[in-house]
């Protein structure tokens, strides 16, 4: 028993030793006017909706160039606005990231996402979505055509995640959330 509690509080003392980063997911379907906390519901003839990302960075140690980042991404499938393409960031999936991806760790400054599940035309140029040996790094090139999301429940994840200077950690929190497309 006395076991059981040592090992109990030893690990309630790493979490509360570790980094903690707060994430608040709010959509909105009608361009950014109004922002509601629900999953949102998209219809097929319009499959576009705004995600917006808040987040909360409690770090005791310096972060590396005081930025944190942010990227979106479907395990399940492509979707037009995943101009990344196919990576393997968080496991196999399609990725979307904004042009300027990092934020100020301590402003808290939200993520807005303009996320598109309509069709993708073959030749829309990807952003920085392949990785070139010779350059030894990402480059951006064309992506595949894809269709749009038929109607039903569909599941993305936001990570957040920075790296701290001292000891090059890299610390993450993933949120999921679900998207349905009616008909």
């Amino acid at each position: 028993m006395k076991k059981i509690f040592l090992a109990a509080l030893c690990f309630a003392l790493t979490l509360a030793a570790a980094a903690d980063i707060k994430m608040q997911m709010e959509f909105s379907t009608d361009g950014g006017k109004t922002w509601n906390e629900d999953f949102p519901i998209l219809k097929k003839a319009n499959p576009h909706c705004k995600v917006k990302v808040k987040f909360q960075v409690d770090e005791p140690k310096e972060i590396s160039g005081k930025i944190v980042t942010s990227m979106l991404f479907s395990k399940e499938r492509d979707f037009a606005s995943a101009n990344r393409g196919l990576n393997h960031f968080e496991g196999r999936g399609w990725y979307q990231q904004l042009k300027v991806s990092w934020k100020n760790a301590r402003t808290g400054s939200p993520y807005v996402y303009d996320l598109d599940l309509g069709p993708r035309k073959e030749g829309v140029m990807g952003q920085e979505n392949k990785w070139d040996g010779k350059k030894k790094k990402f480059v951006s090139t064309p992506l595949s055509a894809c269709p749009a999301l038929v109607p039903g429940s569909y599941k993305f994840h936001v990570r957040i995640g920075y790296t701290t200077k001292e000891d090059r950690k890299y610390h993450k929190s993933i949120q999921s959330f679900d998207i349905v497309i009616e008909e």
